[in-house]
């Protein structure tokens, strides 16, 4: 403590003196600076190598796919979160938006076109068959003719029949080309109208499940719409999510600690961040955890041998703490 400063008389014969007692403040200092310094580097020290742990939970997935539309239409079949599914299995249905559906038009115009075709191949069947029997009438007559049994007056007729026959043949085979050409027209036109108006499907290449679903039953999707995401292949990565009130301590690259569920704890590492923020999965909600906005990291970990897919799993991040 401070030394109060007292001020003193000291008699004497006709002197009066005034002096202070108690040490002197000056002569101090440097010990006090000594202190704090001490102090300080001890605060500094402890608080530069102090750490808090940021919790986050997440599971098991394979190589991530979203599953976007390439059309304007409605959903009418979309599978829920949390299913698996194999090869080849339908995740979704989208019935495409139209306007103007010209298939009914279309399928009215060939049905025509085919009716017209079939016409006229039967009557160039029928006319050739009556010219191959006047041909051979014509054969006849003309050894009749030879032999000067008949005259010219008795075969012209029947050459001009063939010849009427043939050009009638000519034309209706000219005509039945063109019909031919417009039929396989239509149809291809026809063709190209259905698969327009038929739903859209994406099918499964490998066998996973479903990690999200961003649309439901009915909902209309727009091309480069968000679907579905899913896991596909072998145990590979972990989804995790953090709370958004730690977004500023997740970084690429930052290392984690994940907990697996048969208490094996294993590295990795943050190798992205999903732009957009997300609901966490229903299907991995405890019973007493609300669903909240999260943020979504893809973890990478250094050791995949007991990992297993759609299982829980719980992440540790250690945040430094900077004061200064």
């Amino acid at each position: 403590m401070f030394h109060i400063k007292t001020l003193r008389k000291r008699k004497s014969v006709g002197v009066t003196e005034k002096y202070r007692t108690g040490p002197k403040p000056k002569k101090r200092l440097p010990y006090y600076c000594l202190i704090f310094i001490f102090l300080f580097s001890i605060l500094a020290l402890y608080f530069y190598n102090s750490y808090i742990i940021v919790k986050g939970s997440g599971l098991v997935t394979g190589e991530i796919v979203t599953v976007r539309s390439p059309i304007k239409g409605n959903i009418i079949t979309i599978t829920k979160e949390g299913t698996p599914f194999e090869k080849g299995k339908i995740l979704v249905k989208i019935k495409p938006y139209i306007i103007h559906d010209d298939s009914k038009w279309l399928e009215k115009k060939r049905k025509i076109i085919k009716s017209n075709y079939q016409e006229v191949e039967s009557t160039i069947k029928q006319l050739t068959k009556e010219k191959n029997q006047l041909e051979k009438e014509l054969e006849k007559i003309e050894s009749l003719y030879k032999r000067r049994i008949i005259s010219l007056s008795d075969k012209i007729p029947v050459v001009s029949l063939v010849k009427n026959l043939e050009i009638q043949i000519a034309s209706l085979k000219q005509k039945k080309k063109s019909l031919k050409i417009e039929l396989l027209d239509t149809e291809e036109k026809l063709r190209a109208s259905r698969e327009k108006s038929s739903p859209y499907k994406y099918i499964s290449s490998q066998s996973g499940f479903v990690l999200e679903k961003y649309v439901t039953l009915d909902s209309m999707v727009f091309p480069g719409d968000d679907i579905l995401r899913i896991s596909t292949g072998k145990p590979k990565f972990i989804l995790a999510y953090f709370s958004l009130k730690d977004i500023n301590s997740i970084k690429l690259g930052n290392p984690v600690t994940i907990e697996l569920p048969n208490g094996r704890k294993i590295k990795g590492n943050i190798s992205k961040i999903f732009p957009e923020a997300g609901y966490k999965p229903s299907f991995i909600l405890r019973t007493f955890e609300r669903r909240e906005m999260a943020l979504k990291v893809l973890i990478k970990p250094l050791d995949t041998k007991d990992l297993i897919l759609r299982s829980p799993v719980k992440i540790y991040l250690k945040k430094k703490i900077k004061f200064f």
